[in-house]
Parts: structure tokens; C-alpha cells; sequence
């Protein structure tokens, strides 16, 4: 039983993971898109804003391939389950080890990589609550503005 539910979670978690290493390789090409600008003023520009994009997309690179060994890693443990071999019981012990080890470095890898990246730049997420525009209550899904329109 368990080495089926390996398997197909391999499986899935695998083909995910081999797109998403594809996806950053073709996303590769955006640390240098900025020199083939022949403005120097717009390829500064473009560096500038294409420079965090890449970082965020290496750090999804380097999420992808950890995920891509963990999954045949786990494909291999799942088959020598189905064949009830001796090694796979301890293989997927250890397996469980090192996906909880993992986990804690793909949330490193994360924060690092793709949070940091933002930070650094200045951006910040889009909220209602930090634009002002809308703080004086002009969208229709701020709380003040909802609760001017239930109170009268």
C-alpha cells in the first residue's frame, strides 16, 4: 500500500518539479536580457527590474531540483516497497528524515531568494490598506468603506 501512495506522490511531485527545472532554464535568459538593449539608459533600467526577477526565479530553480532528487529518490523507495525489500524500509525512515530537513530548507530558500529579493528592491505586496488611494475608503472592499455603507 504504501509503496503505491510512494509512487504516485513521486510521480506527480516529479513531473512538477522536471517543469518547473525547465521553466527556470528558459527563464534563465532574463539576467541578460538588459544587454541587448542598445540604450545604456534603458539597459540600466532593465537590469535594474529584470535583476530580482532572475533571483526569484533561480531560487525557484534551486526549489525544483531539490524536489526533483527527493521525488526519485522516492520513486526508487516506493518500488522496493512494492517488492517488499528490507532497504526500502529503512530508505523511507530515512527519506522522511531528510523531507522534513527539506522542508526547512525550502522555506530558507524562499525567504532568501524570493521574499529577500523583494525587500531589497523597495517593492512590496499590493494591499488596500497601503495604498492611498484607497485608505480613504474608496474601494468598495475596504472595511471602512463597508461599514460607512451598513451603518447608514
Amino acid at each position: 500500500m504504501f509503496g503505491v501512495l510512494s509512487i504516485i506522490f513521486s510521480s506527480v511531485v516529479l513531473l512538477g518539479s522536471a517543469l518547473g527545472l525547465l521553466g527556470t532554464l528558459a527563464s534563465s535568459a532574463l539576467a541578460g536580457a538588459g544587454n541587448m538593449v542598445p540604450d545604456a539608459d534603458k539597459a540600466a533600467e532593465l537590469n535594474a527590474m529584470l535583476a530580482p526577477m532572475a533571483r526569484v526565479y533561480q531560487g525557484l530553480g534551486l526549489e525544483s531540483l531539490i524536489l526533483f532528487l527527493m521525488s526519485v529518490l522516492l520513486l526508487a523507495i516506493g518500488i522496493g516497497q512494492l517488492r517488499y525489500r528490507a532497504w526500502a524500509r529503512r530508505w523511507s525512515v530515512y527519506w522522511a528524515v531528510a523531507g522534513l530537513a527539506c522542508v526547512v530548507l525550502l522555506v530558507v530558500i524562499s525567504w532568501t531568494r524570493c521574499l529577500g529579493s523583494s525587500r531589497r528592491t523597495g517593492s512590496r505586496c499590493p494591499s488596500w490598506a497601503r495604498c492611498p488611494a484607497w485608505s480613504a475608503g474608496s474601494s468598495p472592499s475596504s472595511p471602512s468603506s463597508f461599514t460607512r455603507r451598513t451603518r447608514r
